[in-house]
């Protein structure tokens, strides 16, 4: 997540000093908020950056490891500057994870989302090819989302095995690459080309579904 220099102008700036004469800050989904004392609660961080009052708040660290907050965790901020390092926190994956499957099936209906350990796997069951490339018009297209997202992007993505070129491979393609589901499968190697930004908002900013939209590119490429 990306570190703003200024807090949500709709909303009134609290005084950051505390009563020790120090500066706290506190960055709520890729949003930055002053704060007037050296400890926050869980509540007052749903409260800070809107969150519902029910949702589990992760602790994202500096060096990008989360942590899910207990529900009567006193946090003890450091005081900084606005542009050092600092605690982060964000909505728990499961309800981002909601928010963007609904998005994706705006465009693609019949995507499915399948939870697992690490994350989970997005499957879309039928997904059109280029046309006048591929040895086949239309195939299955999968890929992983890992509980670290939206701060680490989503990388590659799998095809029903057997995708041809004039009846070659294509190139940064494996064959067959393992994957939750049954049958034989390829992996391309594939990463989102435009910086990847994403907002609390999943509507705005870099989110799967503009990642799924981006294989069309790869697959437009051809060999």
């Amino acid at each position: 997540m990306e570190e703003l220099t200024s807090p949500v102008q709709s909303r009134q700036p609290l005084d950051a000093e505390g009563a020790d004469g120090k500066k706290y800050f506190v960055e709520i989904e890729d949003r930055e908020y002053p704060w007037p004392k050296s400890t926050i609660t869980v509540p007052e961080i749903r409260t800070l950056g809107g969150l519902p009052s029910d949702m589990p708040v992760i602790e994202v660290d500096p060096d990008n490891n989360e942590r899910t907050l207990a529900e009567g965790e006193v946090v003890t901020l450091k005081p900084g500057h606005r542009f050092g390092k600092k605690v982060r926190y964000k909505r728990g994956f499961e309800d981002r994870m909601t928010a963007e499957v609904e998005l994706m099936r705006r465009y693609y209906p019949r995507a499915e989302w399948h939870p697992g350990e690490s994350g989970g796997w997005v499957r879309l069951p039928g997904y059109l090819l280029p046309p006048g490339i591929w040895n086949v018009g239309l195939c299955e297209i999968c890929f992983e989302v890992r509980t670290a997202y939206p701060g680490e992007a989503p990388y590659g993505f799998y095809v029903a095995g057997g995708l041809r070129v004039s009846g070659q491979r294509p190139q940064n393609y494996e064959e067959p690459a393992t994957t939750p589901f049954p049958g034989t499968w390829g992996k391309f190697s594939w990463s989102f080309d435009a910086a990847w930004t994403p907002r609390a908002d999943v509507t705005s900013g870099s989110n799967l579904t503009s990642f799924v939209r981006s294989f069309r590119d790869r697959l437009t490429e051809g060999a």
